[in-house]
């Protein structure tokens, strides 16, 4: 390993560290229950590097990430960039279940009935455009459910981009 790939991998572990030592509510919430879930090929990470993101939790063997979302994903500039988040984790094989904040508060135990359904499918084979299906905004998505999240009074909406055709489950 060069120095430079040193002080990147550096740079990017403490990066990691900082991230779970600032976990949301939400997060810690959802990562006391994943951590004792004994799946195959591994276990979930936190705050996971994979490229230039950190996925808030990852299991690389079962190509499963899980994202939390708070209402400032609900808004334009918070789904441009989860939907080019999504189709970069997409394009490296990894499957991607959003969960906004109100269904790890609301709702934990379906949530995790969801995480471990996903756990159970064989992990997304290595990706290709055959593999892909249809894209949208340049970004190949699946159908999903998704509750309404409530924000300031007002609705935040519940439908993303990434949520008409992708792999995005609740």
């Amino acid at each position: 390993m060069t120095r430079t790939e040193r002080d990147r991998s550096d740079r990017r572990t403490k990066i990691s560290r900082r991230l779970r030592r600032e976990a949301t509510p939400f997060e810690r919430r959802l990562w006391s229950r994943l951590k004792l879930l004994d799946l195959p090929q591994g276990h979930f990470r936190r705050q996971a590097p994979i490229g230039p993101y950190f996925a808030d939790f990852a299991h690389h063997g079962l190509r499963l990430v899980i994202e939390i979302d708070g209402e400032q994903h609900g808004y334009e500039a918070g789904l441009s960039r989860d939907s080019a988040r999504t189709a970069y984790l997409k394009l490296n094989g990894y499957r991607v279940l959003r969960f906004w904040n109100t269904d790890i508060r609301d709702n934990l135990d379906g949530v995790m009935e969801t995480i471990l359904h996903a756990a159970a499918e064989p992990p997304t084979p290595s990706p290709s455009p055959a593999h892909l299906g249809p894209a949208r905004d340049g970004v190949t998505v699946a159908s999903r459910e998704h509750p309404t999240c409530e924000a300031g009074g007002g609705e935040v909406p519940h439908l993303r981009r990434d949520d008409i055709d992708g792999a995005h489950s609740c």
